[in-house]
């Protein structure tokens, strides 16, 4: 008989009747003895309840569940706890970033016409990485990731990473193959070269950021929702400006000794 025991984490009990896609689970406790049933129109409410906690915690913005139930200064209290410490890190973030931008700057004020890449660098790792991320966190919650197939799912995401890397570094190299710049340096085939390979590189490691920080949060005991959407994309604007530079740093160490 498939039954639940009495205290089992609800989420736990709606994974095992949406398993076995039953009407109805009976609740027993420590002595196998009958304390009741949880129908299933019970774990629908569960399941639309859970579902809106992740997505507040993937937000950043836990303070959604039972908001209306609160009075008007302690929602604004609530709210602000809730939100600050991932703008915090946000700001954290984008000041190492700073300084990233900082220490090239001599370089970028060589070659002005880099700076122009660094939005279309950070913007697409930070979607490919949110959508990784997303994809995690919803096997994670229904159970789809056990512990043997944790470096599959790292590899499987990174090679998505890679493809749509090389397609896109490829459409970015295309566009900056014959796009006229001021600096006779660096334009045309190498500047191309560059900007896609630092393209491709950067989506490879945002799907794999995107993969590894919510599984790291489930293996430390933490809700992998709370992997919010703030807290990678800063994460890989910070590694993707360090590609990028790295890698122009590099490549004109070679061509322009």
């Amino acid at each position: 008989m498939i039954s639940v025991q009495v205290g089992m984490d609800q989420e736990e009990v709606a994974r095992k009747v949406a398993k076995y896609d039953l009407l109805a689970i009976p609740v027993v406790d420590h002595e196998n003895r009958l304390m009741g049933i949880v129908t299933v129109d019970d774990i629908l409410d569960v399941i639309e309840e859970e579902a809106e906690e992740d997505i507040f915690r993937f937000a950043g913005a836990v303070e959604g569940v039972g908001h209306e139930d609160k009075a008007f200064f302690s929602q604004i209290l609530s709210s602000v706890k809730s939100r600050l410490p991932w703008l915090i890190i946000t700001l954290l973030g984008g000041m190492v970033s700073s300084q990233i931008i900082n220490r090239y700057s001599s370089l970028i004020q060589t070659y002005a016409n880099l700076a122009a890449y660094m939005p279309l660098l950070a913007g697409m790792g930070g979607n490919v990485g949110t959508q990784s991320s997303t994809l995690t966190v919803r096997a994670i919650a229904v159970g789809q990731i056990n512990k043997g197939g944790i470096i599959r799912n790292i590899i499987q995401e990174s090679l998505v990473g890679l493809l749509v890397g090389l397609v896109c570094g490829l459409g970015v190299a295309f566009v900056t193959l014959f796009q006229p710049h001021e600096n006779a340096l660096i334009q045309g085939g190498l500047l191309a070269f560059m900007v896609g390979f630092a393209m491709c590189c950067n989506m490879v490691t945002a799907a794999a950021i995107g993969t590894m920080v919510p599984l790291a949060f489930k293996k430390f005991g933490i809700d992998p929702a709370v992997a919010s959407a703030p807290f990678i994309s800063t994460t890989i604007d910070v590694t993707g400006l360090s590609i990028y530079f790295g890698l122009i740093t590099f490549m004109l160490s070679i061509f322009f000794k």
